[in-house]
């Protein structure tokens, strides 16, 4: 009789090890969803803030052409009312520059495209070097002190 228990209770040990459970299944799943969870919006923040980096370079190489076309001209007026400086090519932003009539002033903006990670973004200078941003997707927050580089509204 002792050997039959035996044998009984082997059979079963070696069935019990021979893989996973379900449960065991679902639980490295839930764990694999909440990492995502996680890990998922973190990484797309990661993305967009590396993407705002193309907008704040942009506008700082139009604030640079537009002070060397005024140091040529003495003005930031193109003769065709555009401005001195060409602006950016980008496939995230399109770019606006907008001189006053008397070609003293100016200010351009660089606003994220639609359908875009970036959509939604728009950032400001102008030849005092005041920048701000004037627009954030939702869940972001503006600073009308500085080009918002994070959720939060700090700056780099």
């Amino acid at each position: 009789m002792g050997d039959i228990v035996k044998q009984r209770i082997l059979s079963r040990a070696s069935r019990a090890s021979s893989g996973f459970t379900l449960i065991e299944l679902m639980i490295v799943v839930a764990i694999i969803a909440i990492l995502a969870a996680i890990a998922v919006p973190i990484y797309r923040d990661y993305l967009i803030r590396g993407y705002l980096t193309e907008a704040q370079a942009g506008l700082s190489a139009v604030r640079t052409a537009q002070e060397q076309y005024y140091q040529d001209n003495r003005s930031y007026q193109k003769p065709n009312g555009d401005c001195g400086a060409s602006m950016p090519a980008s496939t995230k932003f399109s770019y606006t520059c907008s001189p006053a009539s008397n070609g003293q002033t100016w200010s351009a903006q660089a606003s994220g495209i639609a359908g875009t990670a970036v959509a939604g973004f728009q950032y400001y200078i102008d030849q005092t070097n005041t920048r701000k941003t004037t627009g954030t997707p939702p869940k972001w927050t503006a600073s009308t002190t500085c080009w918002t580089i994070r959720r939060d509204g700090s700056c780099s």
